[in-house]
């Protein structure tokens, strides 16, 4: 009886050790694609939100730039759940941050922005997507 157990702590350590890599192979839980890649430096906030947004600096992944607003997918600091950074002009910019996707935040002229997990939403609600993990919504 005793013979065996060298065998079974050998295969339950086989076990954990498969648990392990596998999990750290595993993808961002959050859904957002952009998270899995390595961080460039076009993903590097502007400096005047490195020290004052509340996400992780190191988590900042740039998605789209349109009409000259920059909007990053980021993980906040205190509890890494998904946030969607907006940087438009220098002093105007947003950080949404929610536990859950889809996170949609909106400017002072009504356009809706979007951060999800899926890659497609209704047109008859008027979401158009404009990079993966980002739809927007004009005001209208």
């Amino acid at each position: 009886m005793t013979a065996n157990f060298p065998r079974i702590a050998l295969a339950g350590l086989s076990i954990a050790f498969s648990v392990l890599v596998l999990s750290g192979c595993s993808s961002d839980s959050s859904g957002v694609g952009a998270f899995d890649r390595d961080q460039t430096e076009a993903d590097v906030l502007p400096a005047e939100l490195q020290d004052v947004a509340s996400v992780s600096p190191e988590s900042t992944r740039l998605l789209a730039v349109i009409d000259d607003v920059e909007y990053f997918a980021a993980k906040a600091i205190t509890t890494g759940d998904p946030c969607l950074v907006a940087a438009p002009e220098p002093g105007d910019w947003t950080v949404a941050c929610s536990p859950s996707l889809p996170l949609i935040s909106s400017n002072s002229g009504g356009t809706k922005v979007q951060l999800t997990s899926i890659d497609r939403l209704s047109d008859a609600d008027g979401w158009h997507f404009v990079a993966d993990n980002l739809a927007i919504q004009e005001a209208g």
